[in-house]
């Protein structure tokens, strides 16, 4: 098994790197990064929560668009937004 295949697999169940890998946090987080996780999995398999993301990354990109850069003429704006 190559590396990249190895990656892929990663983290395991338990969230851990391979065998020397993992989530190193203080014994007080344990119990909130738990229900983290619990509450990340459950968004991703709701169709719903799924959807909204999508929207949102598709309306809201992060960063500027091409056009908003220095030099960019009005019309590119325009074309760009349509």
């Amino acid at each position: 098994m190559s590396t990249t295949e190895r990656v892929t697999e990663l983290p395991d169940a338990t969230g851990h790197f391979g065998p020397y890998g993992g989530r190193f946090v203080p014994e007080t987080l344990v119990v909130a990064l738990d229900e983290l996780t619990r509450e990340y999995e459950r968004a991703q398999a709701d169709p719903g929560f799924r959807a909204e993301l999508d929207a949102t990354l598709r309306d809201f990109p992060a960063g500027p668009r091409r056009s908003s850069r220095r030099g960019a003429s009005a019309s590119a704006a325009a074309a760009a937004c349509s």
